[in-house]
Protein backbone atom coordinates (compact mmCIF):
# COMPACT_ATOMS: atom_id res chain seq x y z
CA UNK A 1 0.00 0.00 0.00
CA UNK A 2 1.28 3.54 -0.57
CA UNK A 3 0.24 6.75 -0.05
CA UNK A 4 1.45 10.09 -1.68
CA UNK A 5 0.79 13.55 -0.68
CA UNK A 6 1.15 16.93 -2.60
CA UNK A 7 0.51 20.14 -1.36
CA UNK A 8 -3.28 20.07 -1.82
CA UNK A 9 -4.08 16.14 -0.35
CA UNK A 10 -3.07 12.58 -1.43
CA UNK A 11 -4.00 9.71 -3.08
CA UNK A 12 -4.26 5.97 -1.72
CA UNK A 13 -3.36 3.25 -3.57
CA UNK A 14 -2.18 -0.13 -3.21
CA UNK A 15 0.68 -1.09 -6.26
CA UNK A 16 2.44 1.13 -8.81
CA UNK A 17 1.55 -1.43 -11.62
CA UNK A 18 -1.76 -2.02 -12.52
CA UNK A 19 -2.10 -5.23 -12.05
CA UNK A 20 -4.47 -5.54 -9.27
CA UNK A 21 -6.89 -3.06 -11.50
CA UNK A 22 -6.82 -5.45 -14.32
CA UNK A 23 -9.36 -8.33 -12.98
CA UNK A 24 -11.35 -5.55 -11.67
CA UNK A 25 -11.58 -2.95 -14.65
CA UNK A 26 -12.59 -6.32 -16.39
CA UNK A 27 -14.78 -7.47 -14.49
CA UNK A 28 -16.46 -4.08 -14.30
CA UNK A 29 -16.56 -3.19 -18.21
CA UNK A 30 -17.57 -7.01 -19.82
CA UNK A 31 -18.55 -9.54 -17.07
CA UNK A 32 -17.03 -12.68 -16.04
CA UNK A 33 -17.63 -16.13 -14.25
CA UNK A 34 -16.09 -17.02 -11.28
CA UNK A 35 -15.39 -19.38 -8.86
CA UNK A 36 -14.17 -20.51 -5.08
CA UNK A 37 -11.91 -23.05 -3.92
CA UNK A 38 -14.16 -25.06 -3.33
CA UNK A 39 -16.12 -25.23 -6.20
CA UNK A 40 -12.65 -26.07 -8.34
CA UNK A 41 -11.70 -28.53 -5.99
CA UNK A 42 -14.97 -30.37 -5.86
CA UNK A 43 -16.04 -30.00 -9.43
CA UNK A 44 -13.66 -28.78 -12.14
CA UNK A 45 -12.38 -32.08 -14.39
CA UNK A 46 -10.16 -29.70 -16.71
CA UNK A 47 -8.15 -26.73 -15.15
CA UNK A 48 -6.26 -24.56 -17.62
CA UNK A 49 -3.14 -22.69 -15.76
CA UNK A 50 -2.04 -19.48 -17.59
CA UNK A 51 1.21 -17.66 -17.68
CA UNK A 52 2.88 -19.83 -14.81
CA UNK A 53 3.47 -22.30 -12.05
CA UNK A 54 1.02 -20.96 -9.37
CA UNK A 55 3.23 -22.78 -7.01
CA UNK A 56 5.58 -20.66 -5.21
CA UNK A 57 2.82 -17.77 -4.63
CA UNK A 58 0.25 -19.72 -3.69
CA UNK A 59 2.03 -22.96 -2.45
CA UNK A 60 -1.50 -25.22 -1.77
CA UNK A 61 -3.11 -24.84 -4.92
CA UNK A 62 -1.78 -27.98 -6.07
CA UNK A 63 -2.80 -29.61 -2.77
CA UNK A 64 -5.99 -28.13 -2.20
CA UNK A 65 -7.34 -27.79 -5.64
CA UNK A 66 -5.75 -30.35 -7.79
CA UNK A 67 -5.08 -32.90 -5.41
CA UNK A 68 -8.01 -33.44 -3.33
CA UNK A 69 -8.24 -36.15 -2.44
CA UNK A 70 -12.08 -36.06 -1.82
CA UNK A 71 -14.10 -34.48 -4.31
CA UNK A 72 -17.60 -34.51 -4.13
CA UNK A 73 -18.63 -34.26 -7.47
CA UNK A 74 -16.23 -35.68 -10.11
CA UNK A 75 -14.57 -39.03 -10.07
CA UNK A 76 -11.06 -38.50 -11.22
CA UNK A 77 -8.61 -35.93 -10.65
CA UNK A 78 -8.66 -33.28 -13.57
CA UNK A 79 -6.72 -32.81 -16.37
CA UNK A 80 -4.29 -30.13 -15.87
CA UNK A 81 -3.55 -28.06 -19.16
CA UNK A 82 -1.11 -24.93 -19.15
CA UNK A 83 -0.14 -21.54 -21.35
CA UNK A 84 2.82 -19.92 -20.23
CA UNK A 85 6.73 -19.80 -19.99
CA UNK A 86 8.73 -22.96 -20.39
CA UNK A 87 10.87 -22.15 -17.34
CA UNK A 88 7.78 -22.18 -15.07
CA UNK A 89 5.65 -25.44 -16.39
CA UNK A 90 4.12 -27.12 -14.09
CA UNK A 91 2.81 -30.83 -14.72
CA UNK A 92 0.31 -31.02 -17.40
CA UNK A 93 -1.06 -33.05 -19.56
CA UNK A 94 -1.06 -30.56 -22.39
CA UNK A 95 0.94 -27.17 -22.72
CA UNK A 96 1.54 -24.30 -24.64
CA UNK A 97 4.93 -23.31 -24.00
CA UNK A 98 5.65 -19.77 -25.09
CA UNK A 99 7.94 -17.01 -24.20
CA UNK A 100 6.21 -14.27 -21.87
CA UNK A 101 6.62 -11.78 -24.60
CA UNK A 102 4.16 -13.79 -26.16
CA UNK A 103 1.51 -14.94 -23.70
CA UNK A 104 -0.39 -12.36 -24.99
CA UNK A 105 -0.15 -13.43 -28.49
CA UNK A 106 -0.84 -17.07 -27.54
CA UNK A 107 -3.79 -16.31 -25.25
CA UNK A 108 -5.45 -14.19 -28.12
CA UNK A 109 -5.09 -17.03 -30.50
CA UNK A 110 -6.36 -19.68 -27.84
CA UNK A 111 -9.23 -17.33 -27.28
CA UNK A 112 -10.15 -17.30 -31.51
CA UNK A 113 -10.10 -21.08 -30.76
CA UNK A 114 -12.47 -21.40 -27.91
CA UNK A 115 -14.91 -19.05 -29.29
CA UNK A 116 -14.94 -20.48 -32.36
CA UNK A 117 -13.64 -17.99 -34.32
CA UNK A 118 -12.71 -19.03 -38.19
CA UNK A 119 -9.28 -18.38 -39.15
CA UNK A 120 -8.87 -17.11 -42.61
CA UNK A 121 -5.70 -18.79 -42.90
CA UNK A 122 -3.91 -22.06 -41.72
CA UNK A 123 -2.11 -21.39 -37.85
CA UNK A 124 1.37 -20.73 -38.25
CA UNK A 125 2.11 -19.98 -34.68
CA UNK A 126 4.71 -22.60 -33.14
CA UNK A 127 2.03 -23.39 -30.34
CA UNK A 128 -0.59 -23.72 -32.95
CA UNK A 129 -1.27 -27.69 -32.17
CA UNK A 130 -0.83 -27.37 -28.28
CA UNK A 131 -3.54 -24.79 -28.43
CA UNK A 132 -5.89 -26.17 -30.62
CA UNK A 133 -5.98 -29.50 -28.31
CA UNK A 134 -6.27 -27.33 -25.56
CA UNK A 135 -9.37 -25.68 -26.53
CA UNK A 136 -10.50 -29.01 -27.70
CA UNK A 137 -10.04 -30.21 -24.02
CA UNK A 138 -11.79 -27.46 -22.76
CA UNK A 139 -14.56 -27.51 -24.74
CA UNK A 140 -14.90 -30.92 -24.29
CA UNK A 141 -14.89 -31.06 -20.32
CA UNK A 142 -17.89 -31.09 -18.10
CA UNK A 143 -16.79 -28.47 -15.76
CA UNK A 144 -13.28 -26.21 -16.49
CA UNK A 145 -11.69 -23.59 -14.98
CA UNK A 146 -9.29 -21.01 -16.06
CA UNK A 147 -6.75 -20.31 -13.59
CA UNK A 148 -4.40 -16.78 -13.85
CA UNK A 149 -2.58 -14.33 -11.53
CA UNK A 150 -2.55 -10.91 -13.28
CA UNK A 151 1.62 -11.12 -11.67
CA UNK A 152 2.23 -13.46 -14.38
CA UNK A 153 1.96 -11.01 -17.11
CA UNK A 154 4.03 -8.36 -18.97
CA UNK A 155 3.42 -4.69 -17.36
CA UNK A 156 0.84 -2.87 -19.08
CA UNK A 157 -0.50 -6.62 -20.31
CA UNK A 158 -2.32 -7.70 -17.48
CA UNK A 159 -6.01 -6.00 -18.73
CA UNK A 160 -5.36 -7.33 -22.43
CA UNK A 161 -4.57 -10.74 -20.70
CA UNK A 162 -7.43 -11.08 -18.55
CA UNK A 163 -9.87 -9.35 -21.36
CA UNK A 164 -9.13 -12.80 -23.41
CA UNK A 165 -9.53 -15.09 -20.82
CA UNK A 166 -13.03 -13.17 -19.92
CA UNK A 167 -14.01 -13.68 -23.67
CA UNK A 168 -12.63 -17.51 -23.49
CA UNK A 169 -15.18 -18.25 -20.53
CA UNK A 170 -18.09 -16.43 -21.90
CA UNK A 171 -17.25 -18.49 -25.09
CA UNK A 172 -17.05 -21.74 -23.60
CA UNK A 173 -20.44 -21.05 -21.34
CA UNK A 174 -22.21 -20.96 -24.31
CA UNK A 175 -21.79 -24.86 -24.54
CA UNK A 176 -20.59 -26.11 -21.18
CA UNK A 177 -19.20 -25.22 -18.09
CA UNK A 178 -16.94 -23.27 -17.41
CA UNK A 179 -15.21 -20.83 -14.47
CA UNK A 180 -12.98 -18.17 -13.66
CA UNK A 181 -10.46 -17.69 -10.68
CA UNK A 182 -8.43 -15.19 -10.68
CA UNK A 183 -5.94 -15.46 -7.84
CA UNK A 184 -5.63 -12.38 -5.94
CA UNK A 185 -2.20 -12.20 -5.06
CA UNK A 186 -0.08 -11.22 -1.95
CA UNK A 187 -0.24 -8.20 0.34
CA UNK A 188 -3.54 -8.35 0.87
CA UNK A 189 -4.77 -6.07 -2.30
CA UNK A 190 -8.12 -7.84 -2.64
CA UNK A 191 -8.57 -6.47 0.70
CA UNK A 192 -7.28 -2.76 0.77
CA UNK A 193 -9.46 -2.76 -2.43
CA UNK A 194 -12.70 -3.82 -0.50
CA UNK A 195 -11.69 -1.28 2.65
CA UNK A 196 -11.54 1.83 -0.11
CA UNK A 197 -15.07 0.61 -1.17
CA UNK A 198 -16.44 0.34 2.33
CA UNK A 199 -15.21 3.85 3.56
CA UNK A 200 -15.20 6.17 0.29
CA UNK A 201 -17.24 4.13 -2.48
CA UNK A 202 -14.78 4.10 -4.54
CA UNK A 203 -11.72 0.83 -5.54
CA UNK A 204 -8.53 2.26 -5.34
CA UNK A 205 -6.54 4.43 -6.22
CA UNK A 206 -9.04 6.72 -4.22
CA UNK A 207 -8.00 10.75 -4.26
CA UNK A 208 -8.31 12.70 -1.83
CA UNK A 209 -7.90 15.89 -2.83
CA UNK A 210 -11.22 17.20 -3.60
CA UNK A 211 -14.54 17.32 -1.21
CA UNK A 212 -15.10 14.17 -2.09
CA UNK A 213 -13.17 10.62 -2.82
CA UNK A 214 -12.34 10.57 -6.32
CA UNK A 215 -11.39 7.40 -8.59
CA UNK A 216 -9.59 7.74 -11.45
CA UNK A 217 -6.24 4.84 -12.03
CA UNK A 218 -4.71 7.29 -14.52
CA UNK A 219 -4.76 10.28 -12.86
CA UNK A 220 -4.53 8.71 -9.30
CA UNK A 221 -1.72 6.42 -10.66
CA UNK A 222 1.37 6.57 -8.30
CA UNK A 223 4.11 5.58 -10.62
CA UNK A 224 2.55 8.24 -12.73
CA UNK A 225 2.58 10.79 -9.87
CA UNK A 226 6.59 10.09 -8.86
CA UNK A 227 7.67 10.37 -12.62
CA UNK A 228 5.47 13.57 -12.78
CA UNK A 229 6.74 15.38 -9.87
CA UNK A 230 3.38 15.57 -8.32
CA UNK A 231 4.23 14.25 -5.16
CA UNK A 232 6.32 15.56 -1.81
CA UNK A 233 6.25 12.34 0.03
CA UNK A 234 5.62 8.61 -0.26
CA UNK A 235 4.40 6.55 2.31
CA UNK A 236 5.08 3.02 1.97
CA UNK A 237 2.85 0.37 3.99
CA UNK A 238 3.98 -3.25 3.86
CA UNK A 239 3.48 -5.96 6.64
CA UNK A 240 2.13 -8.57 5.05
CA UNK A 241 4.75 -8.95 1.80
CA UNK A 242 8.58 -7.90 1.70
CA UNK A 243 8.19 -5.15 -1.57
CA UNK A 244 10.57 -2.51 -0.67
CA UNK A 245 9.34 1.21 -1.51
CA UNK A 246 10.65 2.05 -5.15
CA UNK A 247 13.96 3.95 -5.11
CA UNK A 248 13.87 7.20 -5.84
CA UNK A 249 14.11 11.60 -5.01
CA UNK A 250 10.90 11.51 -2.87
CA UNK A 251 11.37 11.44 1.26
CA UNK A 252 10.00 7.90 2.44
CA UNK A 253 7.66 7.41 5.65
CA UNK A 254 8.11 3.64 5.31
CA UNK A 255 5.62 1.48 7.64
CA UNK A 256 6.94 -1.86 7.31
CA UNK A 257 7.06 -5.29 9.11
CA UNK A 258 10.49 -6.48 10.83
CA UNK A 259 11.57 -9.14 7.97
CA UNK A 260 11.65 -6.33 5.18
CA UNK A 261 15.02 -4.70 4.09
CA UNK A 262 14.95 -1.35 2.80
CA UNK A 263 17.31 -0.70 0.46
CA UNK A 264 17.50 3.03 0.71
CA UNK A 265 17.42 4.88 4.65
CA UNK A 266 13.98 6.20 4.14
CA UNK A 267 12.83 9.68 6.61
CA UNK A 268 10.87 8.14 8.61
CA UNK A 269 10.95 4.32 9.62
CA UNK A 270 8.40 2.83 11.50
CA UNK A 271 8.71 -1.19 12.41
CA UNK A 272 5.06 -2.83 12.71
CA UNK A 273 3.93 -6.50 13.27
CA UNK A 274 2.60 -9.12 10.48
CA UNK A 275 -1.26 -10.02 10.84
CA UNK A 276 -1.50 -13.24 11.95
CA UNK A 277 2.00 -13.62 13.89
CA UNK A 278 2.11 -10.46 15.95
CA UNK A 279 -1.45 -9.30 16.28
CA UNK A 280 -5.15 -10.04 14.93
CA UNK A 281 -6.43 -9.01 11.57
CA UNK A 282 -8.23 -10.03 8.68
CA UNK A 283 -7.43 -11.01 5.03
CA UNK A 284 -9.18 -11.85 1.94
CA UNK A 285 -8.70 -15.12 0.25
CA UNK A 286 -6.72 -16.05 -2.51
CA UNK A 287 -9.58 -16.68 -4.74
CA UNK A 288 -11.18 -13.12 -3.64
CA UNK A 289 -14.52 -14.35 -2.53
CA UNK A 290 -14.11 -14.91 1.67
CA UNK A 291 -12.64 -12.59 4.27
CA UNK A 292 -10.97 -14.69 7.36
CA UNK A 293 -10.06 -13.78 10.43
CA UNK A 294 -6.76 -13.77 11.58
CA UNK A 295 -5.30 -14.41 14.84
CA UNK A 296 -2.04 -13.54 17.02
CA UNK A 297 0.72 -16.38 16.95
CA UNK A 298 2.37 -14.76 19.77
CA UNK A 299 2.95 -12.34 21.99
CA UNK A 300 4.61 -9.15 20.42
CA UNK A 301 5.24 -5.40 21.32
CA UNK A 302 5.51 -4.31 18.31
CA UNK A 303 2.35 -1.63 16.75
CA UNK A 304 -0.23 -2.36 14.15
CA UNK A 305 -0.09 -0.98 10.99
CA UNK A 306 -3.76 0.93 12.10
CA UNK A 307 -1.65 2.11 15.32
CA UNK A 308 1.18 3.85 13.35
CA UNK A 309 -1.25 5.19 11.21
CA UNK A 310 -3.51 6.59 14.22
CA UNK A 311 -0.80 7.88 15.99
CA UNK A 312 1.11 9.90 13.03
CA UNK A 313 -2.69 11.37 12.81
CA UNK A 314 -2.69 12.27 16.31
CA UNK A 315 0.38 14.32 15.70
CA UNK A 316 -0.47 16.34 12.89
CA UNK A 317 -1.32 19.77 13.31
CA UNK A 318 -5.38 20.18 13.02
CA UNK A 319 -6.03 22.15 9.69
CA UNK A 320 -6.30 25.59 9.62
Amino acid sequence: MLALADRVGGIVDHSFSPLLLANMAVARTSGWVTATFAEVANRADAILVVGGDPGPRFPRFRERLVANAHPLYRQHPPEVLYVGPREEVLDASCAALVAREELLDALGLLAMLVCGMPAKRPLQHPAALALEAIAARLAAAHYAAIVWDVAAFLPGEAEYGVELISAMLRGLNAKTRCVGLPLGGSGNGIGAMQAALWQTGWPLPVGLTADAPVHDPQLFSGSRRIAAGEADVLVWVAALTSDAPPPGALPVIAIVADDIDLPEPPAVEIRVGIPAIDHAGAIFRADTVIALPLRPARPSARPTVADAAKAILASLPEAS
